[in-house]
C-alpha cells in the first residue's frame, strides 16, 4: 500500500500496479472531496488527517521533497527514508525490508 500525492498515483500504477495499491491518483472523478481533502490536509500538517493516515498504516509513502515537515514526522512515526532526492522521497515502514535500488539510474521523477 502506497500513500502518495494526487498526480503521482497514476505513475505508480503504471510502473508497479497491481502490486502496489495507491492512496490516490490523478483521476478527479474517482475520488470524493473527502479523500482529496485528506491528502491535502495530511501534506499541510493537519493532525486529524495525520491520525487517519496512521490508522490506514500504509507500507510506503512517496511524496515531493518540498514536504520536509512530513518527512520528519514520518520518521517519528515508525518510517525510515529509503529514497531521498532533490525531487522526492520514499518512506518505508521500519518493519519492512529496505527498498532495493537497482544499478540503473532513478527515473526523472525521483531526481
Amino acid at each position: 500500500r502506497l500513500w502518495t500525492t494526487f498526480g503521482w498515483g497514476q505513475y505508480s500504477n503504471w510502473q508497479f500496479g497491481p502490486r502496489l495499491r495507491v492512496s490516490i491518483d490523478g483521476r478527479l472523478e474517482v475520488y470524493s472531496d473527502a479523500v482529496r481533502d485528506l491528502h491535502r490536509n495530511f501534506e499541510n500538517g493537519d493532525e486529524r488527517a495525520r491520525q487517519t493516515f496512521l490508522s490506514l498504516a500504509p507500507d510506503y509513502v512517496w511524496l515531493p521533497a518540498r514536504l520536509s515537515d512530513v518527512k520528519s514526522w514520518l520518521t517519528r512515526q515508525g518510517y525510515r527514508i529509503d529514497v531521498d532526492t532533490a525531487e522526492s522521497f520514499v518512506a518505508v515502514r521500519k518493519t519492512l525490508p529496505p527498498l532495493q535500488q537497482g544499478r540503473a539510474p532513478l527515473p526523472d521523477c525521483f531526481e
